[in-house]
């Protein structure tokens, strides 16, 4: 079991560093890996390097999901991801603001219909399916012309 003292070379952290992230493994699956075991308060995806970062609300929920997944790994979308403590204590600087942005960009579109009109799409809708994941601040509806309705 991995415990709050130091593993070989590994020293406990509240990051978790995780290898074997291939681009079907998404950011919510990297969230679920430690949701169950305390908060998650970052999450950032190294894409060129096929590698994530996951800071824990502490370092006993690191620990948990450690002790967890004590093969040293998880299976996330049908590939293995390994995971240990990173070198990192917490996510400070570039790394820290590359996971955790204040703007989230959702685009709905289907060429044959207006799907706002179609599925009725409201700001209170989208305030409800988003809130439950932190704080909703603005929604802004910003319809952009479909093929149809263009105009020349």
């Amino acid at each position: 079991f991995f415990d709050q003292t130091k593993m070989g070379d590994e020293e406990p952290s509240r990051v978790l560093h995780c290898r074997n992230v291939t681009p079907e493994v998404s950011h919510a699956d990297l969230q679920n890996i430690g949701a169950p075991f305390g908060r998650v308060d970052n999450v950032v995806l190294l894409r060129e390097k096929n590698q994530a970062l996951i800071q824990m609300e502490s370092i006993a929920a690191a620990s948990a999901v450690l002790n967890f997944h004590a093969s040293g790994y998880t299976e996330v979308a049908g590939r293995r991801v390994y995971l240990k403590y990173s070198r990192h204590s917490e996510l400070t600087g570039k790394a820290a603001q590359q996971g955790n942005g204040r703007i989230l960009l959702v685009s709905m579109s289907n060429p044959g219909y207006d799907i706002r009109t179609a599925l009725q799409i409201t700001p209170d809708l989208l305030h409800q399916v988003f809130s439950p994941y932190g704080t909703v601040s603005k929604i802004v509806v910003v319809q952009k012309p479909t093929g149809e309705n263009k105009q020349q």
